[in-house]
């Protein structure tokens, strides 16, 4: 990235909390671990990951960054129902990391998210996570 930036560019990472500060994320693993593999619950878990700023820091620094800051946002994410929120999740995270579900599966691991997250269920079939 740094030999591929402009002088005076600017680079920015958007990185996740750890999964504990996530309330949905934890439970959708769970889900994943019981209804998938563990391998999904896993890929789930991963981009919760890079949660230690110092560390990222300390990589961008090590690879020639300077001038490098850092700033936390936090926002409530809201979902059209939790349904939603796990089928992205099945369709679009998991390939990413090689799982690929065939239809029947992603059916069956979508009947389970109504009962599981139904307290991040918002009304109006919104889910706030």
């Amino acid at each position: 990235m740094f030999r591929l930036q402009r002088s005076g560019g600017r680079l920015s990472i958007a990185v996740c909390h750890n999964i504990t500060e996530s309330p949905a994320h934890p439970n959708i693993a769970i889900l994943l671990d019981v209804d998938v593999s563990n391998a999904a619950g896993d890929a789930m878990r991963a981009s919760y990951r890079l949660d230690d700023r110092d560390e990222i820091v300390a990589v961008h620094a090590a690879a020639s960054f300077s001038k490098f800051t850092t700033r936390t946002l936090a926002e409530e994410v809201r979902i059209p129902d939790t349904r939603t929120m796990v089928e992205a999740d099945l369709r679009e995270w998991l390939p990413r990391y090689g799982i690929h579900l065939s239809q029947e599966d992603i059916a069956r691991t979508l009947a389970a998210p109504d009962v599981m997250l139904a307290s991040y269920a918002a009304g109006f079939g919104l889910a706030e996570c």
